[in-house]
Parts: structure tokens; C-alpha cells; sequence
């Protein structure tokens, strides 16, 4: 995810803004080699999806800031931030409380 993230600008750069589409499937098989019970499909599959989450904390941002107006950059940007990690900790806090509660 942390490699992907430093380049995830210039590949969108070379592709065009399809590129979200198609990391968009990237996801969706990363998913389905996930579901796989065997334990180097998992891992095949947590890779390509930490490709994709590499390139989805970047790309939104980016594109954010291009259909934003000069003016409201400074108001705009850091709410795409935030969003972001609450979703973050939205899903470890849910994900948390699924644990706990198998557990009881």
C-alpha cells in the first residue's frame, strides 16, 4: 500500500482517469482471490488489495483537487482527509466489535 501510493500519481497520469476503473476491478478480483480457502490465494489476495488501497488513498484526493475551484481548495481537501480515516476507523472499530462479540 505504502509503495503503491508513491506512484499511484504518475500511473494516473499515464492511464488517464479510467484508472480508477480499473482499480476499481483490481478490488473486486483481489476480493474474489481472498474468498479462496487456501492460504496463498489469501495472500495473493491481500496483496493486490493493499495495491488498491495504495492507489484509492491517493487518487480521490487528486481528483478532489482538480474539479474543486482555486478558492475552496483550502476547505475542501481536509474534509477528503478526514473522511477518509474515520472510514478507516469506522471499519477497525466495526471489525473490533465483530471480534468481541464472537469471542463472548
Amino acid at each position: 500500500m505504502l509503495i503503491e501510493s508513491m506512484i499511484a500519481e504518475k500511473m494516473m497520469n499515464y492511464y488517464g482517469r479510467k484508472f480508477m476503473m480499473i482499480t476499481d476491478i483490481l478490488m473486486m478480483v483481489s476480493s474474489w482471490i481472498t474468498i479462496v480457502p487456501f492460504t496463498p490465494t489469501f495472500a495473493i489476495g491481500r496483496f493486490l488489495s493493499g495495491i488498491a488501497a495504495g492507489i484509492f488513498m491517493t487518487i480521490p484526493v487528486s481528483f478532489v483537487n482538480e474539479v474543486t475551484p482555486d478558492k475552496m481548495i483550502p476547505k475542501i481537501c481536509p474534509l477528503v482527509q478526514i473522511s477518509t480515516n474515520v472510514e478507516l476507523i469506522f471499519a477497525y472499530g466495526f471489525d473490533y466489535l465483530c471480534i468481541l462479540r464472537i469471542m463472548i
